[in-house]
């Protein structure tokens, strides 16, 4: 778990535009493999609430469902108004699906609201049949028993099993989990179904934090509420390592912020379940506030919660160590003090801190007894001790460029600006050296960011100062070189500020230091003349002129060179005495095959106009299966003559 805040001095390099970003201290938690990264705040809790109770949640079954079975998990009643909606919706439900919902809405709903549907045994029990479905058998099973209707318990859990065999999904054994914990209220044996938590739970993917199905969020509420429904049924402890069920829990809080009703029903479900377990209660130890540890915030507090950040009840939190920057041990006291909260522990860190920097605390969260509750033994926290920064020995000089001698020197007090304006132009130079001292140190210490900053109206001009060897800062501006470049020639009264920021700075500021009257040997770049609003001139798109076509003799002669070679043949045919007779000898079927092969050509001249390769493959398909048919005639045909 990440808190960060540290003061954080951004600009942008050519936008002129400063942004002081404030964080104030780093926080960093580790090394609790038993402990949640983070836990639902009450916030939270009330927005996921609001979630489900929004009139447009209402106006059908499966919708009023989850929104009622959430707020049951967070312990809310159910408005009268909105309950009689959701029963209003209810109606005369027919399919198994719709059957299950209202049931489940009448149940929950009491005896404000009662459903009637004809031949609901009927219809129900047809369903308990082999073969079916895991889905049908657990709408089914749910709700004969929330008609209190007796049915054969044994052979539900016979068509459970054999359906388990064809569909192992995690969703089904989730779904079988909750009709199971449901049998063995009648005494049914479901030690199968409970030994299988532990390899549904290994199909998950698990990642340095979190444990979820790779369907997703309702896949994954789904099987962690049917485990620990069955758990309690059977009256045994989940067969879940604790590492997984801490898992589990981070994964259900990172879906926290969701903005659909169906996955914020499931979310507050699994937390519902995780929260309340007899068996296992994850719980989380966490840093209760993001200010940093100076001498006037001198304790270190942590809250020890569950997943919905409830109390404990009275824990022993002790700091076994808290290790300064250089690793010295500074613990005095290890002991904390339970806050008149129930939740908050604290312990004092001042006087013993002397440096600021990042401290090491090792601490511990053990509850007493024999609780479902989990202890983390070992936790590591890493927290910043801030100190407060000030300026000293701060010098400003106008100094001559050419001779290097000051014609200007100032003393200045941090954090008063100087009244009078100063003056500098082309040939001379800005000089300003200061010390920064830290409230914990009694020599000049090095800071992250060091800036001055000249501002003109919405010109704003960066530059680093840089400290020497024995951390004494100095910046200095040479105001011909920098005219161009950074000011681009722009002359006038800038006023001059210079920003300290430190990551264990308490104090980060900005001192306005004086107002400086620049004046620069160039001129600035004279501003464009806006361009015109006037509308564009219409441009008339110009199509390619398509090319010029040949004469109509040229055409014509061409057609009669392609058509000559054709008639020569034809031709040559007759003048040789060609016999062409036999071509329609075979009765019927040579005419047909040749009707054929005249259409293929037909085919192959239709595709160059218009057909593309699929339509062409089609035809040529039934053409080509026609000829080849009738070819086949011809040669039988011609066969039988020539034994004749």
């Amino acid at each position: 778990c990440h808190h960060v805040i540290s003061w954080d001095l951004r600009m942008e390099a050519h936008g002129g535009k400063f942004v002081l970003v404030l964080l104030v201290a780093v926080f960093v938690t580790r090394g609790l493999s038993d402990s949640l990264q983070r836990v639902v705040s009450a916030r939270e809790q009330e927005r996921l609430k609001q979630l489900l109770l929004a009139d447009s949640n209402w106006n059908d079954l499966h919708t009023s469902y989850l929104a009622i079975k959430g707020l049951e998990s967070l312990g809310t009643d159910i408005p009268r108004e909105l309950a009689r909606k959701a029963c209003d919706n209810i109606g005369t439900p027919d399919d198994l699906e719709a059957i299950f919902y209202a049931s489940s809405l009448s149940k929950l709903l009491g005896n404000n609201c009662k459903v009637t549907i004809s031949g609901v045994e009927t219809k129900l029990k047809e369903n308990l049949k082999e073969k079916a479905k895991v889905t049908t058998l657990y709408y089914a099973t749910l709700s004969l028993n929330n008609f209190n209707i007796a049915f054969d318990k044994g052979a539900v859990l016979s068509l459970l099993t054999a359906a388990l065999d064809s569909d192992d999904s995690p969703f089904s054994a989730g779904l079988a989990f909750k009709v199971a914990a449901l049998l063995h209220a009648e005494e049914i044996d479901v030690s199968t179904l409970y030994d299988s938590i532990e390899d549904v739970i290994n199909q998950a993917d698990e990642s340095d934090t979190t444990l979820n199905f790779e369907s997703g969020l309702a896949v994954t509420a789904t099987v962690t509420v049917g485990a620990f429904e069955l758990s309690m049924s059977v009256g045994k402890a989940p067969v879940i390592s604790e590492e997984h069920i801490i898992k589990l829990g981070n994964y259900f809080v990172v879906n926290r912020n969701t903005g659909s009703v169906e996955d914020a029903s499931y979310v507050l479900q699994a937390l519902g379940t995780l929260g309340n377990s007899k068996f296992y209660r994850p719980t989380a130890l966490l840093l209760a506030s993001n200010r940093p540890i100076t001498a006037t915030n001198t304790e270190l507090k942590v809250r020890f919660t569950d997943i919905l950040d409830r109390p404990l009840g009275k824990a022993s939190v002790k700091a076994t160590s808290i290790d300064d920057p250089d690793g010295e041990n500074v613990l005095t006291k290890n002991q904390f003090t339970l806050d008149s909260d129930g939740i908050t522990y604290s312990i004092p860190l001042y006087p013993n801190i002397v440096q600021p920097g990042i401290y090491d605390v090792q601490l511990s969260a053990i509850l007493p007894g024999d609780t479902a509750m989990f202890d983390i033994p070992a936790a590591t926290m890493s927290v910043t001790v801030g100190q407060s920064l000030t300026v000293k020995d701060a010098k400003l000089s106008i100094v001559d460029r050419e001779q290097g001698v000051a014609i200007k020197e100032l003393i200045m007090q941090h954090p008063e600006m100087y009244k009078e304006s100063l003056s500098a132009d082309f040939h001379q130079k800005i000089h300003m050296s200061f010390d920064i001292m830290g409230s914990m140190h009694e020599k000049p210490i090095k800071v992250h960011q060091a800036f001055v900053m000249l501002k003109k109206k919405q010109q704003e001009v960066f530059f680093v100062a840089t400290p020497n060897s024995e951390n004494k800062y100095t910046f200095e501006l040479d105001v011909n070189s920098a005219g161009k470049e950074s000011f681009g020639y722009m002359s006038g009264t800038y006023e001059m500020s210079l920003i300290i920021g430190d990551f264990a700075a308490e104090n980060p500021f900005v001192w306005n230091i004086a107002s400086v009257s620049l004046k620069f040997s160039g001129e600035p770049p004279a501003k464009k003349a806006k361009e015109s609003r006037l509308p564009k001139p219409v441009i008339n798109h110009l199509f390619r002129e398509p090319d010029k076509k040949a004469s109509q003799t040229m055409s014509s002669i061409f057609t009669v060179l392609t058509v000559l070679p054709i008639l020569f043949l034809l031709a040559m045919w007759f003048s040789l005495g060609a016999n062409i007779s036999n071509l329609f000898d075979s009765g019927i079927w040579g005419v047909l095959f040749q009707l054929g092969l005249v259409g293929i050509f037909g085919l192959l001249f239709c595709f160059w106009l218009q057909l593309n390769m699929f339509q062409t493959l089609w035809y040529l398909g039934l053409l080509g299966s026609f000829t080849f048919f009738t070819g086949n005639r011809v040669l039988r045909v011609k066969a039988t003559q020539k034994k004749t």
